[in-house]
């Protein structure tokens, strides 16, 4: 490191230091994050005094010279010196004439003022030579004229260094203490005043140093401050204005605007105004302000007001042109005798700062998949909606919503077309709402809602107007899939009533909805905890029930309606439990599909069905019922061919029912599942035949043999001539595709004779056989068998004897 730089540095540091004593605020900081502005300001100031202080230096060697000549004193030394000092004196005044001439830079590099501070210590030193040399051996006029010289060049040195307070400390202290050592130490009677002159003289100029310094840096650091925010404001003005998307305006008390009105123009995406005197709230109207901020003349009509206060100030959001949102913000100027003078304010453009607000609310009360409210949000507004029920004179009903088919639909179609169906349903069941009504996504395919109805509406039927409107088949790609739902509903009518309480209550209703199948709707009420608590208990039985073989089947007889002659039987689920006694099948059937043992119940119940059924007479069939979750199983066709393996049961005598809803989700599963039991000799079976969908038109679609017709479509098939119309055509349809007829809940004789006529083949009902358990349905078949055995042996023996 160079001596200048490192004298630089000190001169830095020293710089600094005397500012933060001068001023205990952040000012130091300013100086040090800008000291190269610093020094430049510092040489500056001293290069403009510079050339003064040389021509100074060589007039005073001249009245040197003359003294010295005229007392007889001049020496060669003396002239030698003085020519030293009239050289640098010399180099000086050149160096302040080239940094007067050379280009202007903002900063200085720190070996400028550490150049300042050796050529300051070398001057000082240079004019020690007459107080070493002259001043001991001078006359009393001599060391008048030394003292009064030397008295000079500290004040004038001072005057010019003081700017580099190092340099102007070094140089006025090497000539103070020189002098004052001088004068002390040589014991001159005559100059010993001097010397005291000459300390106290010392003593205010350094004083004066310091305190002509710190002024000067304050005033430095004034000048910069005031840079600086002038640069700042220059930025904002450049900022707000026009590009910046912040327009600051001034208007008269007509609002006819005082600045330029091109940026603001520019802002709003407008022409440039071609009226002479433009108005804010005319640029405004052309903007669509007042379209779509109906209340906006209210709003700024007080900047109108002639009695307008400072205390008026105004901030208001407009909604413009092209989805635009500005914020207009005002103040009026006050006149001198008090009423409002004119205004002044800004207007901004915050569409990004707005549509980022939205975004962010949107996220933080809205479902992302279907956009409704979401489950904590749908609480909060629940609750304020139900505090308010007793203002109103409704009731609420808090609804709970689930698919039922979700996933069956994610497992044979994607979850892409799962996401789908969770956004239809969304739509759906939003569009049957409006306010004050809430709706919200809890989860999954699981909606909640809180309506608000007429005190006097039935709450059943308002759910299935709401069941049916939600109902129905989607597109997904190509393929068309039935979407449909339960509901669950709880009924609130007082603010007394609590929105959990509520839930639970709903809950509870949809799970005795989904208990008794698709689409169906319940209401809560006693009951239904009587009946949510048996079922818990069936739930954490059956299980056990299907290990300990305590599920017991029992088979009702299918008839050959033109021989009456028993052909097969059908096998039915029974549970007879220790607490509860006997179960309804259906109910065992949806206890077990709802704890995930569908696949396992199916195979128990086959399991069962075809050992007994092995040992019937007459290789009859044995039909089983297989739940529509089952048919989308992909191992099914193998589990079935490993039972019948086991048990010995032939394939061909097996067959498999499934209700006609679970063949329309027509996947890949349900094709290859129909095609593999069908190629090892099970027959397919559709059960409930004519019940839910318009079943004509899939027929074709599946590989089937057996179309078992519904009761509902045969119990007045003896009177009403529809029904015979509908029977006879489905005996067509079936003689067209191969397919066999099974008349369900036969219970006349009457509706027996019909369906003969028609052309039906089998029946099944009470008017032929109820269920029966397995061993007493065993002694029928033996003893029809026997009977039958009998009937051909008599009739060989009449015709041999015939």
């Amino acid at each position: 490191m160079s001596a200048a730089t490192y004298l630089g540095q000190l001169s830095d540091y020293l710089t600094t230091r005397m500012l933060s004593q001068h001023r205990a605020d952040a000012s130091a900081d300013l100086v040090r994050d800008r000291q190269g502005v610093v020094r430049k300001a510092q040489i500056s100031a001293i290069m403009a005094t510079s050339q003064p202080m040389m021509i100074a230096n060589i007039l005073n060697i001249a009245a040197l010279i003359a003294l010295e000549h005229h007392v007889g004193s001049l020496s060669g030394w003396t002239l030698v010196w003085s020519a030293i000092v009239v050289a640098f004196a010399i180099y000086g005044l050149r160096s302040a004439h080239r940094f007067k001439k050379a280009p202007r830079r903002p900063t200085a590099s720190t070996r400028a003022p550490g150049k300042v501070v050796i050529s300051s210590a070398l001057l000082a030193l240079v004019w020690c030579y007459p107080l070493i040399v002259l001043l001991p051996h001078g006359e009393l006029l001599e060391v008048a004229f030394l003292s009064a010289l030397v008295a000079g060049m500290i004040a004038g040195g001072a005057l010019a260094l003081y700017p580099v307070p190092l340099a102007g400390l070094l140089y006025t202290s090497t000539l103070s203490c020189v002098a004052f050592v001088m004068i002390i130490f040589n014991g001159i009677l005559p100059i010993l005043p001097f010397g005291i002159v000459i300390a106290a003289f010392c003593f205010i100029v350094y004083f004066s140093v310091r305190r002509h310094t710190s002024m000067f840096l304050s005033e430095l650091l004034g000048k910069m401050e005031a840079e600086r925010q002038r640069d700042v404001v220059a930025l904002l003005l450049d900022t707000f204005q026009g590009e910046g998307g912040q327009y600051i305006w001034r208007a008269d008390k007509n609002l006819a605007l005082k600045t330029d009105p091109e940026p603001l123009c520019q802002m709003l995406g407008l022409p440039a105004p071609k009226m002479t005197e433009p108005n804010l709230l005319t640029i405004l109207d052309q903007a669509k302000a007042t379209d779509h901020n109906p209340d906006f003349n209210m709003q700024v009509s007080h900047l109108q007001s002639p009695d307008n206060t400072l205390s008026g100030n105004s901030e208001t959001t407009l909604k413009i042109h092209h989805d635009r949102v500005i914020r207009l913000a005002s103040r009026p100027d006050p006149g001198e005798s008090g009423p409002t003078a004119g205004y002044h304010g800004y207007i901004k453009d915050v569409t990004a700062e707005t549509q980022a607000k939205a975004k962010i609310y949107q996220l933080a009360t809205r479902d992302t998949m279907t956009g409704l409210l979401n489950y904590s949000t749908f609480n909060e507004r629940a609750r304020n909606a139900l505090a308010d029920l007793a203002n109103t004179d409704q009731k609420a009903l808090f609804v709970f919503i689930d698919a039922d088919n979700l996933k069956p639909v994610n497992d044979n179609f994607g979850h892409a077309a799962g996401d789908v169906l969770i956004r239809t349903l969304a739509s759906r069941f939003e569009a049957q709402f409006h306010l004050p009504s809430l709706i919200g996504r809890k989860g999954g395919d699981e909606f909640v809602a809180l309506a608000f109805v007429p005190p006097d509406t039935d709450e059943t039927a308002w759910g299935r107007d709401l069941v049916a409107c939600i109902n129905g088949r989607f597109h997904f790609g190509e393929a068309e899939i039935p979407l449909s739902c339960c509901i669950g509903i709880s009924v609130a009518d007082d603010v007394s009533a609590s929105l959990r309480a509520l839930e639970v209550e709903a809950d509870r209703a949809l799970y005795r909805a989904k208990s008794r199948g698709k689409g169906e709707v319940s209401v809560y009420d006693a009951a239904i905890g009587i009946e949510i608590h048996r079922d818990r208990l069936l739930a954490n039985d059956i299980q056990d029930a299907m290990q300990k073989r305590h599920l017991t089947l029992e088979f009702q007889a299918i008839v050959d309606l033109k021989t009456d002659a028993i052909v097969g039987a059908e096998a039915l689920a029974r549970w007879d439990h220790p607490i509860l006694g006997a179960i309804n099948p259906e109910k065992v059937v949806a206890v077990a599909q709802a704890e995930g043992l569908g696949p396992a119940f199916l195979d128990y119940i086959l399991q069962v069905a075809a050992t007994n059924a092995k040992a019937w007479p007459g290789a009859r069939f044995l039909s089983v019922n297989m739940n529509s979750a089952d048919l989308q199983q992909t191992n099914l066709a193998s589990r079935v061919a490993n039972i019948l393996c086991n048990t010995g049961f032939a394939p061909q005598r097996l067959w498999l029912e499934v209700t006609e809803t679970g063949l329309l989700l027509d996947s890949d599963a349900v094709q290859a599942n129909l095609r593999d039991l069908r190629a090892q000799g099970v027959r397919i079976a559709i059960d409930d035949f004519g019940t839910g969908y318009s079943s004509l038109g899939y027929l074709g679609r599946y590989p089937t043999d057996i179309l078992k017709i519904d009761k509902s479509l045969i119990e007045d098939l003896d009177t009403d001539e529809s029904s015979q119309i509908i029977v006879k055509a489905m005996r067509e349809l079936a003689q067209t595709n191969g397919f066999q007829l099974v008349a369900e809940g036969v219970e006349t004789q009457n509706i027996t004779r019909e369906l003969n006529a028609a052309g039906v083949e089998m029946g099944q009902g009470f008017a032929f056989y109820r269920p029966m358990t397995p061993a007493r349905f065993s002694r029928l078949l033996h003893r029809r068998h026997a009977e039958a055995d009998a009937d051909q042996l008599l009739r060989t023996t009449l015709q041999s004897t015939g």
